[in-house]
């Protein structure tokens, strides 16, 4: 993938316009992805992140979105979890990592 190039660009042709860069991490298998470590790009901020829980809560420490806003995306997570058991059966690695996450957002 291309996003992190992409991220270097972007950043450094336009500095002063984007406030961070939040890169997905993602796995093809049923393991969680490997988290890389925080960093910057031309004194941008770069946050990976597994969930949407925890992409709000950097966003949230960046001071990008506000208390509300946080509570509302973990809100919205748990009610997407809620009602996706055949993707997030109780137990499974990927529920385990969202309830994980969502917690320490």
């Amino acid at each position: 993938e291309k996003d992190l190039d992409a991220a270097e660009r972007i950043t450094r042709r336009h500095p002063g316009l984007v406030r961070a860069v939040f890169m997905h991490a993602v796995s093809p298998g049923a393991t969680a992805a490997p988290l890389p470590p925080d960093g910057e790009l031309h004194g941008v901020p770069l946050r990976y992140f597994r969930t949407y829980a925890s992409a709000a809560a950097k966003a949230h420490q960046l001071g990008l979105i506000g208390r509300g806003a946080l509570a509302r995306v973990l809100d919205s997570c748990e009610e997407e979890m809620a009602a996706d058991s055949l993707n997030l059966p109780p137990g499974s690695p990927n529920e385990r990592l969202l309830v994980d996450e969502g917690r320490s957002a």
